[in-house]
């Protein structure tokens, strides 16, 4: 599955996707943090795994954390992607 290109947008950080996927930008906002149930819904798939990202990030407390938030991510995507999981061992 493809993402939507009509979710791609442009912002002062970069190129965002949905509400969740980019730079610093989270529930729609340059700067914006997770704050659970007042939080936007993800617009699909990928934007679920951006905010599951964002989530990780903020309550990550150690560079394993942060590493884990940024391997699941790229491995949701690429499971998107391919309909398959990755089998890279990394963890």
């Amino acid at each position: 599955m493809l993402p939507n290109p009509d979710y791609f947008h442009f912002g002062k950080t970069g190129i965002h996707y949905g509400l969740y996927g980019g730079l610093d930008y989270s529930g729609g906002v340059e700067g914006g943090k997770i704050t659970g149930d007042n939080d936007p819904p993800p617009v699909d798939a990928y934007d679920k795994l951006f905010y599951a990202h964002d989530r990780d990030l903020q309550e990550a407390t150690t560079t394993e954390d942060r590493l884990e938030a940024h391997a699941n991510v790229v491995a949701g995507v690429y499971g998107l992607l391919t309909g398959t999981s990755p089998d890279w061992h990394i963890f």
